[in-house]
């Protein structure tokens, strides 16, 4: 194993020292950390940029024959967000262009790591439907494969999890195991809980958590089946017929 810093090259400069690497030292991959690091000349969300080095890269795969894995980052508005293409940053072509894809989704508690194929041309779409969860040893820094896949559903709850213990503001706690909850009963609760005044407490369960319909809510990150997205919209078609008798 052998490591290029290349923090004051720009591309061109990269890919040449790649090359007169790869001549000397044949292997079987390269692992580029980070995409975004080889276009600071040029703009990632540019499709045709993107498709152009992309190109530049695929002649070396070719003469070379290795394999080019290069480490690239999601948005971070959609961390809390079920895997998929269109997480990545950057133009289209950034995903189009590749040959797979992998989004790598961490819950901090317990260490858990979620990994899941969110492009593979080759790959079968049963490899495609599930997360495979890894464990990462923070004495090593290293994952290991759990040999468990999880679901996007409970990748999501694992996630929301984590991130309600975060922030401080144990929802998981507040909500005492249910999935749906009055916001009478939450902002009281809350207010002994977090020792705060109810009208704050109010402000964050609506701001953080997942409203149902009126008056009740569910943990963050909730992720609300077609029957009760119907239910809502059916109990906001009331209200408005009921507003409109009253007028």
């Amino acid at each position: 194993m052998s490591f290029l810093f290349a923090g004051a090259m720009d591309q061109a400069e990269i890919m040449s020292a790649m090359e007169e690497h790869l001549a000397e030292s044949p292997c079987d991959l390269v692992v580029i950390d980070s995409l975004s690091d080889l276009f600071r000349l040029g703009d990632l969300n540019d499709n045709s940029y993107t498709r152009r080095t992309y190109a530049h890269f695929a002649e070396i795969i070719q003469k070379h024959d290795v394999l080019i894995f290069f480490v690239h980052h999601t948005n971070k508005s959609t961390y809390q967000q079920r895997a998929h293409q269109a997480n990545v940053q950057g133009a289209g072509s950034v995903v189009a262009k590749a040959r797979a894809v992998f989004e790598l989704k961490s819950a901090q508690s317990g260490f858990d790591s979620f990994l899941k194929v969110i492009k593979g041309n080759q790959i079968s779409r049963s490899e495609k439907e599930q997360s495979y969860v890894l464990h990462f040893d923070e004495e090593t820094f290293l994952f290991s494969n759990t040999g468990r896949k999880a679901s996007d559903d409970e990748v999501q709850m694992r996630i929301n999890q984590s991130l309600a213990t975060g922030t401080g503001r144990d929802y998981l706690a507040l909500f005492h195991g249910q999935p749906q909850c009055a916001m009478v009963d939450l902002k009281r609760e809350a207010a002994l809980l977090w020792k705060v005044r109810e009208d704050t407490a109010r402000k964050w369960i609506e701001q953080d958590c997942v409203r149902v319909r009126y008056g009740l809510y569910a943990p963050p990150g909730t992720v609300l089946t077609e029957v009760e997205d119907a239910h809502f919209e059916e109990e906001l078609e009331e209200s408005f017929v009921e507003m409109g008798e009253d007028d």
